[in-house]
Order: structure tokens, then sequence, then C-alpha cells
């Protein structure tokens, strides 16, 4: 299957210069993103003549709908008719469970979802000029799974945000838990998206010790990096927390971080615990049931600002530094 995660001179030094900068204002970047609604071109065609016209949706965006056959609908190559017959299927359950009506009802205006992470990749152009702006596609995915990302791409399923208690989720045979449908709220959607372009273009490093404090900064470097291209979203809003869970990681963040060293978990490498940490969840099992999940993510996070601040570091520097010890050590953490 084919992989997907979901200038120089005078020029370049201004453009570096101002990439280095610190800002909270959306910068004068000219941006021009592609947002592809796939969704309502599917399900505005008749699917018993599919033939005429699912080809040309294939000719025109190759990349994602090759990645969308096989990677999210499973139904193999888009060059095989097989494909063809199993993705006409696909049409007619989603037509008669009614998800495609759902999804164009919950979504028939994305301009606020446009404008912010329009103003989102301004922050990253900003940041990374020589980078391409990645187009979006929106897509129905059969509750599959929330983000792809490919080659200048990033796609988003609406069919997960279709909001919290929705009645899809709420059904006894999907029976979403309700931490999960937290998550499925439209105003996700522009933090989703910048959270693809990061997956998209950094990887957990090769050559890393993994453990739970590596596994933790890189993290936090995720949820940095999605800070940088939204500054003035409230940190709830991008750890997913309510207003709640946000107060008890504030509040016990010492404490968090004491047990961590006491019971000398910073390097374990055993794969269950490090996810029990830095996954999402109802609550971190370690500790009450009042805790979020991701409290490792959360302090990891608090760890790269530390180092960031402390030393002067840029956002493409920091990017691109996986030495996570070095991070931790001339961070200055102490909470």
């Amino acid at each position: 299957m084919r992989a997907f995660k979901i200038l120089f001179g005078v020029i370049s030094i201004v453009l570096v210069f101002f990439s280095s900068c610190s800002t909270k204002s959306v910068p004068e970047v000219n941006v021009n993103p592609k947002f592809i609604r796939i969704d309502s071109v599917v399900f505005s065609h008749d699917s018993s003549n599919i033939q005429q016209w699912l080809p040309e949706l294939v000719s025109k965006y190759p990349d994602f709908m090759e990645d969308y056959f096989r990677g999210v609908l499973k139904v193999g190559p888009t060059n095989d008719i097989r494909s063809f017959i199993k993705f006409k299927y696909f049409i007619a359950d989603m037509k008669n469970f009614g998800l495609d009506t759902a999804i164009e009802n919950k979504f028939k205006n994305l301009k606020d979802i446009k404008q912010k992470t329009t103003d989102a990749l301004k922050f990253y152009k900003y940041y990374f000029p020589e980078d391409t702006i990645p187009d979006i596609y929106f897509f129905n995915s059969g509750f599959n799974q929330s983000v792809i990302t490919g080659k200048n791409y990033v796609g988003i399923a609406l069919d997960k945000y279709l909001g919290y208690k929705n009645p899809y989720y709420m059904d006894m045979y999907m029976n979403m838990p309700l931490y999960v449908q937290y998550y499925a709220q439209k105003r996700f959607i522009p933090y989703d998206i910048i959270d693809g372009i990061f997956t998209g273009k950094y990887a957990f490093p090769e050559k890393a010790d993994y453990n739970l404090l590596s596994n933790m900064i890189f993290e936090g470097k995720k949820i940095y990096f999605i800070n940088k291209m939204f500054p003035e979203a409230e940190d709830s809003t991008l750890m997913k927390y309510t207003t709640k869970q946000i107060e008890w990681v504030e509040q016990n963040e010492k404490n968090i971080w004491t047990w961590l060293v006491e019971q000398k978990k910073l390097f374990t490498t055993d794969y269950k615990e490090i996810r029990s940490f830095v996954s999402y969840a109802p609550f971190t099992n370690q500790f009450s049931q009042e805790s979020p999940g991701r409290v490792g993510v959360w302090v990891g996070w608090q760890i790269v600002k530390s180092y960031a601040e402390n030393n002067n570091v840029l956002l493409p520097e920091l990017m691109k530094e996986n030495d996570f010890d070095k991070i931790m050590n001339k961070s200055k953490y102490k909470p």
C-alpha cells in the first residue's frame, strides 16, 4: 500500500529573519489553500453510473483518491474495476444509513473552518517559508478514521466531527465512548489539520531511545507546533481538554512530575505504560479518575516550552532537534 500519514541571497535572509520571530498577529503572508469537498462530489452523483464519473475524479485527485480507496475504505486500488464496485456499495450504504445527509446538514458552510485554517497556514508559511501549503480534502470515511496525510495533502473525515453526543455516535452498535465523542467536535477540525501537517512532516526519530520521556517530549513538540499556528488558542483547546481537566493538570503538574521521577517511570520502555500516559483516554490510570488522559503530553509540552524559552530556540530549529535528553537537560524544567 502507498505510504501516507494521514530562495537564497537577500530575499532568503529576510524570510529566515521573519520566520524566526514570534508573533500572535496573523502574518501578511500569501497563501491560497485548496479546500476540496470529496464527500459532496461523490454523493451528488448517481452511483448506478459510477464508471462514467469516478475515473475523472480519480484522475483529478490521484494521490488522495488512491489513499482514500486503499487506506481508508480498503476497497482496493483505483485501477481495479472491483474497487469501483465496492466503492459503489459504500456509497449506497452511506445513503441508506443517512450519513451523507447528516454530514451535508452539519457542514453546509465551512467558511469559519476555512478561514481559521487559512490563518493557521499563514503562520505555517511564516515559520516555514520554503514549504508547500498542502491541499485540504474533506471526505466521508464511513467512521473509519479522522485524519489522513499524504504527499502535499491533509484529509479530514467529516463523519468523525458530527458533534458531542451525536445520535450516530450514541447508537448502540457504534457506542462511541463519551470521551472520544468530545474530540468529535467541529471546532477541532482546524487544529487537526495542523496536527496532520506535523504528522506528515515529522516522525518519531529512528535513532532516539523509545521511552516515556522521549514520547512525552515528541508529543509535546507537536502541541507546541500547533500552538504556534494558533497563538491565541486556549490550552484546553490545544489539548482537547475540558476546563476542569486543564485546571486539574495545572494544579497537579508538580505532583505528576514528582510521581514520574520517584516511581522511575521517565525511562520505562514498556509500550503499554508509555501509551497510558500519551494516548487519548478518559483518564490516566495511574492517577485519579478526575485526571484527564495524556497527562504525559501535557508535561512534555511544558518541558518543550521551557526549553524553547530558556534557550531562545526558534521553531524550525526546535522541530529539527531530536535529542530528547538534551531538550530535557537544557529545559531547566522545574514545576
